[in-house]
C-alpha cells in the first residue's frame, strides 16, 4: 500500500478535528483575529475578502462584521460545516489552498491564520494568494514561533520526545514546521513571488488549562502533526513515556490553579 503524503495526512487529521476545535483550540487562535485584521490597515467595508484555511470560521466572521464580502475556504469539509453553524450568513466552501478555486485578481484582501504550516507546498499557496489578489491587494498571515522563541507547548513536547523517544521522526514529506517563523525567509519568499511592503511583527496568544491531562487533550483533539510524530515512535512504549513526560513537564508552567502556555506567533503583511 502506498504511503500517504503529508498533505493527505493533514487533510485526514483536520477532517476529524472540527468538532473539538472550538472547545480546545479556538480560544488560542481567536486571540489573533483582531491583530490580523488590524494589521492590514484597510477599511474592509465592501472589499472582497478571502479567508484561507478558515477552520471554524471565526476570522471570516470578524471580517464579515467589518463589512467585507467574505469567502472562507478550507480543505476539510467538516470545518466548513462547523463554520456555517458559527456564521450562517458568511459564504464558506471547500477548496485547496495550493490550488485556489478562484479566477485571477478576484479579491482585494486575503488572510491565512496559522494555515501555512499545514500545507505540503507552502510556496505554491503563497503564489496562489498573489494570483487571486487584485493589484494593490493586501495579504496577511500568521505562523507560530518556535519553542526557543517562546512556544511553550512545543518546548514541553520537544523535551519529552528528546528524553523518551526519537526526535527525528516526522510525517513523510513534511515541510519544516517553523520555516516561515523567520522574517528573513518570509521577506525572501514573498519578495521573490512579487509581494512588496512586507512587514513582520511578533504577537502572542495564551492558553490556560487545569492540568497536564488538559494539555494532552489539546494535543490529541486539535493538533495534527504532533500526534503523528508521537505515534510514529519506533520503540513500543515510547509514546506512553512521552505522554507521561508531557503531563509532568506541563506542571512547570503552572500559575496558581491553571497551567498557562504562551503561543507566540509571527504576523506578516504584504501587498501585491
Amino acid at each position: 500500500m502506498p504511503q500517504s503524503t503529508f498533505k493527505e495526512l493533514e487533510h485526514a487529521g483536520w477532517q476529524n478535528r472540527a468538532a473539538a476545535y472550538d472547545d480546545y483550540f479556538a480560544p488560542v487562535t481567536r486571540q489573533a483575529v483582531v491583530p490580523l485584521l488590524d494589521a492590514l490597515h484597510v477599511d474592509l467595508a465592501g472589499r472582497d475578502f478571502l479567508d484561507i484555511c478558515t477552520g471554524t470560521g471565526h476570522l471570516a466572521g470578524a471580517a464579515d462584521a467589518r463589512g467585507a464580502r467574505v469567502v472562507g475556504l478550507d480543505f476539510a469539509d467538516s470545518m466548513g460545516v462547523a463554520a456555517r453553524k458559527n456564521y450562517p450568513d458568511v459564504r464558506f466552501r471547500q477548496g485547496d489552498a495550493e490550488n485556489l478555486p478562484f479566477p485571477d485578481a478576484s479579491f482585494d484582501v486575503a488572510v491565512c491564520a496559522f494555515g501555512l504550516l499545514h500545507l505540503g507546498d507552502p510556496e505554491a499557496g503563497l503564489r496562489e494568494v498573489f494570483r487571486i489578489l487584485r493589484p494593490g491587494g493586501r495579504f496577511a498571515f500568521s505562523t507560530w514561533l518556535p519553542p526557543e522563541r517562546g512556544l511553550d507547548l512545543y518546548r514541553i513536547i520537544e523535551l519529552a520526545i528528546q528524553q523518551q523517544g526519537v526526535a527525528s521522526v516526522e510525517p513523510p514529506g513534511a515541510p519544516p514546521t517553523f520555516r516561515f517563523a523567520d522574517p528573513t525567509e518570509c521577506r525572501g519568499v514573498l519578495g521573490a513571488i512579487g509581494f512588496g511592503d512586507i512587514v513582520c511583527t511578533e504577537e502572542a496568544s495564551v492558553w490556560t488549562g487545569p492540568d497536564g491531562q488538559a494539555v494532552l487533550d489539546l494535543i490529541h483533539k486539535v493538533l495534527v502533526r504532533t500526534p503523528m510524530v508521537i505515534d510514529a515512535q519506533p520503540a513500543a512504549a515510547a509514546a506512553e513515556r512521552i505522554l507521561a513526560a508531557i503531563v509532568k513537564g506541563a506542571e512547570a508552567y503552572r500559575k496558581g490553579v491553571v497551567i498557562e502556555l504562551r503561543w507566540p506567533y509571527l504576523l506578516v503583511t504584504a501587498s501585491k
